[in-house]
């Protein structure tokens, strides 16, 4: 099986750190999987309601993402934007069918590693309490749930139920302030947890709450793909 990686716009630009997590921990597991070159999955253009820029991007992507058994994203974000609104925006296009194709063969990193057994090599665990953020374009419950349970921890982990972190696509570049305020309401409801890891599988709410957190000297927070990569060899 062919593996291809998906990052992010944003990953790439300020998290790079979760492409070598991933696939450092493909190649632990014997995992044929490559790092496709990128530019974006069209959803900073969808967003902002540039549907044209977002169809161009849209087309990018199915185009890059050809010929392979299966494609992994490590982004929540990327991944809604991939199975929903690629195929609705190529939908009249001579792409219709090879994004709905693409939209079938992709998964979230954490989904694909339940699914295929792989989660089960690795021993994961932990000291502290673990909080899991769970950002409001997650659709992969179930597999994050299934690694959770997976970690050995004095405390279960905890989730943050469905929330807002205040990242929106683009939305904290259109309207900052409104933006930050989310985050901090966000900021406090993680605060009153008394957690001492903040997990998350989107890559906007990762890069947007980081530094809000350390400004609090609240928790550290990882992509939920760099918690797994810690314990690779």
């Amino acid at each position: 099986m062919t593996i291809a990686f998906l990052p992010s716009c944003w990953a790439q630009a300020f998290r790079p750190q979760l492409a070598e997590a991933i696939l450092k921990t493909a190649e632990a597991l014997d995992l044929d999987m490559v790092a496709r070159p990128h530019a974006c999955c069209g959803l900073p253009a969808w967003s902002a309601g540039e549907l044209a820029a977002a169809a161009e991007a849209a087309r990018h992507t199915v185009h890059a993402f050809e010929g392979y058994d299966a494609v992994v994203a490590g982004s929540t974000a990327c991944l809604r934007m991939i199975r929903e609104h690629i195929p609705s925006l190529l939908a009249d296009s001579e792409y219709a069918g090879a994004a709905l194709d693409l939209a079938k063969r992709t998964r979230a990193w954490g989904d694909f590693l339940v699914q295929s057994g792989k989660i089960e090599q690795l021993n994961l665990r932990f000291e502290g309490r673990i909080l899991y953020f769970r950002p409001c374009t997650s659709s992969d419950d179930e597999a994050v749930s299934t690694i959770l349970q997976r970690i050995q921890a004095k405390h279960p982990p905890l989730t943050l139920g469905e929330s807002c972190c205040g990242f929106g696509g683009n939305l904290a570049i259109r309207f900052p302030e409104l933006s930050w305020s989310i985050a901090l309401m966000t900021i406090r409801s993680i605060d009153a947890r008394r957690a001492d890891l903040i997990l998350t599988d989107d890559v906007g709410c990762l890069i947007h709450l980081a530094p809000l957190l350390k400004q609090a000297a609240a928790p550290p927070i990882l992509h939920l793909a760099e918690f797994i990569a810690l314990f690779i060899p």
